[in-house]
């Protein structure tokens, strides 16, 4: 794709509204920041020499140059044009104005094992049990939401079985959290939890709500690969909170990202891998045992897959 920004452009993060809607290495488009671009026919994939920056031609200005790994700036017929070159990034990435960037995924990709929204009267099918309130205030977004509410001990999860298990790969778990205040969360909340067959003794890992807008992740497999942090989410709004864990016996690696960011981190080199591999996902809420009173959170738009999945809300 390719967007024409007249004779001179400034830091990548200032670029205007690019629309990128189906732009591919071969697509290409001329806009002005902030309108639309129309898809033409010409092909830039060969106009540059190397995957260094181009300079700028008599006619722009100096500040024509290159942005990130993916993206170009040439001078054509005196303007400063933007490319977005996709085939500069991994597969399964997009080349967009941050960057090279995870394509979004769709709730029916066939690396996707459930998305819920809370849109609907009955629960995702992909679900083995389980139940959390619908509640329509907070709302992340569409017209309805998940409201937990428990109390010391107290379960309220939605569960996934998976057939076969999961001993080697990438999960990813993403929700929408949405805390009432800091202090919501008195002692630990256990928002994902993850284990083989039974979640009985050290055969699992978790994700946890913890005091202070902190996350901390748990790993019974591996507790020196325990990590934690406080102020990582919003009191009183969204955050996006996903767990990427690559499962492996011995090779493992976490990461805890909060808005797209990655927030958490552990590995490579350590185990991830339950008894049976990971069979069962539990998301929504299990409170401490030493909690004085119920804990309750906003939760929403939910998804689980075997590749990354990022912030996107419209799956």
């Amino acid at each position: 794709m390719l967007a024409s920004l007249g004779g001179c452009i400034g830091p990548a993060a200032t670029i205007g509204a690019v629309d990128q809607a189906g732009a591919g290495s071969g697509d290409v488009s001329t806009a002005t920041p902030g309108t639309t671009g129309t898809t033409g026919t010409t092909d830039i994939a060969d106009t540059t020499e190397d995957s260094g920056s181009t300079a700028a031609a008599p006619g722009c200005d100096p500040e024509c140059l290159t942005f990130f790994d993916c993206q170009q700036a040439e001078c054509q017929q005196g303007e400063c044009v933007l490319s977005f070159r996709d085939d500069r990034c991994e597969p399964g990435e997009v080349c967009g104005l941050s960057g090279c960037e995870a394509t979004p995924l769709a709730c029916d990709d066939p690396s996707v094992l459930v998305c819920e929204g809370f849109e609907e009267d009955a629960f995702a099918a992909a679900w083995s049990g389980g139940s959390i309130m619908r509640s329509a205030d907070p709302l992340n977004s569409g017209l309805g939401a998940g409201w937990v509410k428990v109390g010391p001990d107290g379960r309220e999860q939605l569960q996934l079985e998976l057939d076969p298990p999961i001993d080697e790969g990438l999960l990813a778990i993403r929700a929408f959290v949405w805390l009432p205040s800091a202090d919501t969360v008195e002692v630990w909340a256990i928002l994902f939890e993850i284990f083989g067959s039974t979640n009985a003794g050290t055969e699992r890992f978790s994700l946890d709500l913890r005091p202070q807008a902190g996350l901390m992740f748990v790993n019974l497999l591996s507790p020196e690969s325990n990590v934690i942090g406080n102020d990582l989410l919003t009191p009183g709004a969204w955050s996006c909170v996903e767990l990427r864990v690559q499962v492996s016996q011995g090779q493992g690696e976490v990461e805890v990202r909060v808005d797209d960011v990655p927030v958490l981190g552990n590995g490579p080199g350590i185990d991830t891998v339950p008894f049976e591999g990971v069979v069962n996902i539990h998301i929504g809420g299990i409170g401490s045992p030493t909690h004085s009173g119920d804990t309750g959170f906003g939760i929403d738009d939910i998804v689980v897959a075997t590749a990354p999945i990022g912030c996107d809300v419209d799956l």
